[in-house]
This record gives C-alpha cells, structure tokens and sequence, in this order.
C-alpha cells in the first residue's frame, strides 16, 4: 500500500506523524511526506521520503507580523475554535458562521492553497491508497478525494476542529456552510463532490487517552503517544505552558502538572487534566511566583494528584502503538480500493 502524509505546519504536526509514518514502513507499505521545500531536510533527518510541494509560505510574514509581535496574538483561542469545552446551551451559530467565514478566509486558505494544485498532481502520479493528514491541512482531503484514496485525520491535541464542526452542523439546519463551500469548489474541480469527510476524514487517529479527549461523535481510532526524544523521569512535577509534548510526557511519566496555557488547544487540555485531577491550571498573564509555588507544593504535598496521574499513564499504556494501529489503516484503504 502506498501512505502519504501531508500536513501544513509542519514543525507542528511532524513530530506526531513520525512514529506512524515508521511503524507503516516497518509493515512494507511505502509510505511518503508530503511538505513545503524548505522542511523536506526535517522529513529526510527522520529517516522518511519527502515530497516537497508547492511554495514555501508564512502566513505570519504575509500579514507583516514580526516575530516579536506572535506571541501575543497566540494568546487565545481563535474563534470559531475558543468553543470546544463549552457548554453548548451557550453556543451559538451566528458565532460559529462568524468565526468560519474569517478563519477560512485568512487561515485555511492562506495555508492550503500554496499546496493543493502540486499535491493533487503528485496524487494522481503516484495513487496513494491512504492520505493521512492533520487537521489543517485540508489539501489532503482534498487529493484524496481527487485520487479516490482512504483518509485520516491524524490528531495530536485535542480535536477542536472536530468538536467545533460537531457544534456547528447541530445548529447549522439549511444555512450557509464557508468551510464546506471553499472544499466543495475543489471537489468539483477534481471531479467528484463534496462529503462531510473533507473536513473530518473517514477516520481520526487520536493520541490522547480517553479520558482527556472531548467528544466529537466521530470514528476514531486511539494511538498511543510515542515521543522522539525521552524525557529524564526524575521530575515528580512538570510545570509548563500546555505544550503537546510536554503534556504526553507528563502522561507517560505518570506526573502531576501545572499548566499556564498560552495557545489555542492549551487551555481546554489544561482543562480536561484539572478535571481528571492530575494536575491544576493558572492563567499565565495574571499568575505571580507566589500562586506558582503554592500550587507546586499542593501537587507535591497531595497524593490524589499523584495517583490520578498513574491512572492516566495506565490508560496511555492500554491504548495501541502504532504498528497496532496499522491493521486499522490497512482495512480502511481496502474498503476504498
């Protein structure tokens, strides 16, 4: 079976792939990278072939932001995304079709069209049978479905894409849908017609344990997290921004945590672990040494948060490695052959 994973920010989603990427590999499937020139150097140093495709792009340089400037605009959740984790008596859809029309516009496309022509054309040239794609990149969706081939979202964080899409098919009824309007002129410029999929996959891998997932009615498969570099398991807390990685090895380890997130999924991930009571959660902006301190001590000093968080390192362990997810993949590209 051919793979060819694709993903548009690619220092962000890469990390995640690569354990998947190996283990289909490893299995005898040909698997291939799909990227932006300038990171198939990263893709080569991970052992995996590149195709680099389209342009190299920043949305960030397009808009004139410097990058001292960045930080300040991560920190907070993008409408229409700010409401996965919230009570969806409080949600509505005019804030969702708002949220869409900008972030489609001024995200979505932005990334995706320096990629789609080149990438669809090397799909139909070598005919993958399984497009594994983040859930930005909607190019992915879209050779897929231009090839007939399988695809999957392959998530890291928690599924606010799905969980926002969730909310806001339930409220949509006949009204118009921005996301699915800019996907269905590329279905029908490759000769097929838009589904629900493009913007969802047929499948999504998700490495979170349940138990910090939010729900999003999808088909979903659990990967278990695989981290590049190990981390020392000396530290009996971590205290840190809501970073993905650190959050899974915090997990893996088995270790409460402090998070003070900054950046888009951040905080309702910081949320789900207060709830699990493996950890606790200050706002960045308005937490002094003092709070920082005091809440170290309390996760040092209670046992709950310790024995919450072994039950989440034995909910990771439960869940399968990649090359147990492979099977799964495999049954899925044969249904679309």
């Amino acid at each position: 079976m051919r793979v060819l994973f694709t993903s548009c920010p690619d220092e962000n989603a890469f990390p995640y792939m690569v354990p998947l990427a190996q283990a289909l590999s490893a299995a005898g499937h040909e698997v291939r990278v799909a990227c932006r020139p300038r990171f198939a150097d990263v893709v080569t140093q991970a052992g995996l072939t590149a195709v680099p495709v389209g342009r190299d792009h920043d949305v960030w340089q397009a808009f004139g932001v410097e990058p001292g400037e960045r930080a300040a605009l991560r920190s907070a959740m993008i409408e229409p995304y700010d409401v996965a984790g919230q009570d969806e008596r409080y949600i509505t859809w005019e804030y969702l079709l708002s949220g869409y029309e900008y972030h489609v516009t001024w995200w979505h496309k932005m990334d995706n069209l320096p990629l789609i022509s080149q990438l669809v054309a090397y799909a139909q040239k070598w005919r993958p049978g399984l497009v594994l794609w983040e859930p930005t990149s909607y190019a992915g969706a879209v050779a897929a479905k231009a090839v007939g081939a399988a695809h999957a979202r392959l998530v890291s964080g928690v599924d606010i894409h799905g969980v926002t899409r969730r909310h806001f098919l339930r409220l949509r009824e006949d009204r118009q849908d921005p996301l699915a309007d800019w996907l269905s002129g590329y279905a029908t410029k490759y000769g097929t017609g838009f589904s629900e999929d493009m913007v969802t996959g047929q499948l999504t891998i998700d490495q979170l344990p349940g138990s910090l997932r939010l729900a999003t009615d999808l088909p979903c498969v659990p990967m278990r997290y695989v981290p590049l570099q190990h981390r020392a398991d000396s530290e009996d807390v971590l205290v840190h921004d809501g970073d993905l990685a650190t959050v899974l090895d915090a997990v893996r380890l088995g270790v409460p945590q402090l998070v003070l997130p900054v950046y888009f999924d951040q905080p309702p991930l910081g949320d789900r672990i207060v709830e699990c009571g493996a950890g606790l959660q200050l706002h960045p902006h308005t937490a002094t040494a003092a709070a920082v301190q005091d809440c170290v001590a309390r996760l040092r000093r209670e046992p709950s948060f310790r024995d919450s968080a072994g039950k989440l390192r034995d909910e990771m362990r439960t869940m399968p490695a990649p090359a147990e997810v492979v099977p799964r993949l495999e049954e899925l590209a044969a249904t679309h052959r």
